[in-house]
């Protein structure tokens, strides 16, 4: 098994030496392209070296199908043992989570591993059901931040914008044309009526995120386990 020489290093370094060797990992699905295997130790684990034959370079990945497809992302993983898969698992490997998922799917639902695959892409789709009304929140939520901290530098600095916004939200008497000659000049009298907004939308970011530091070191997160919950829920309830 490709990832099997590893597992005495996982606790601390498995999930950066999968992310290294996944992609050659891969390979795996197509046996006629060569092998991957452990060759050489760097510090103090095992790291993964491919010495690609000369026909890796002219052999060509099949297609796959929709079905096929979940099973070959992680296929490389179907040889190891359920304790490493459950600390890969714990360390947010996701293709560590699948392969679990499927073995289970196999020893509960007696399928072959091709269906079982199946089984988890219809899972897979089911959780990403509604993940664009999910995400709509944080994208707002980006955009705002995005379209507010654009949006101040032409209303501090440039002549123009300053002028219009003051006439139609502030109302302020306007200085002589000689004060506001140059961007910083605009800026000193802008900030006679920004420094308000700013500075308090300033702190109240501040006290936002020091209530955000206290809600993790609460191991809160009211919305997305509410999200998370209702989606594990859902999901039980159609695959039962």
């Amino acid at each position: 098994a490709i990832v099997a020489s590893l597992r005495v290093q996982l606790p601390t370094r498995g999930a950066y030496m999968m992310r290294a060797v996944r992609w050659r990992c891969r390979v795996a699905c197509r046996p006629a392209c060569g092998d991957i295997r452990p060759q050489r130790v760097l510090g103090r684990g095992i790291a993964p070296v491919v010495s690609a034959p000369p026909v890796l370079a002219s052999c060509k990945r099949p297609l796959l199908t929709a079905s096929v497809l979940p099973c070959v992302e992680f296929s490389y993983l179907r040889d190891i043992k359920v304790d490493t898969l459950l600390i890969l698992s714990a360390q947010g490997v996701a293709d560590a989570r699948a392969e679990l998922v499927v073995r289970n799917i196999i020893e509960v639902e007696a399928l072959p591993r091709a269906e079982a695959c199946e089984v988890l892409q219809a899972i897979e789709a089911s959780c990403r059901k509604f993940d664009s009304i999910i995400d709509l929140p944080y994208y707002a939520c980006l955009s705002g931040l995005l379209t507010a901290g654009l949006a101040s530098l032409p209303m501090v600095f440039h002549w123009n914008t300053a002028v219009w916004f003051d006439q139609h939200y502030v109302q302020m008497e306007l200085p002589d044309l000689k004060e506001v000659e140059t961007t910083l000049e605009v800026g000193a009298w802008t900030w006679n009526y920004m420094e308000p907004v700013l500075g308090t939308t300033s702190f109240l970011i501040l006290c936002l995120q020091l209530a955000r530091a206290q809600v993790l070191n609460l191991r809160l997160s009211p919305y997305s386990s509410f999200v998370l919950n209702h989606r594990a829920q859902r999901v039980a309830r159609e695959f039962p």
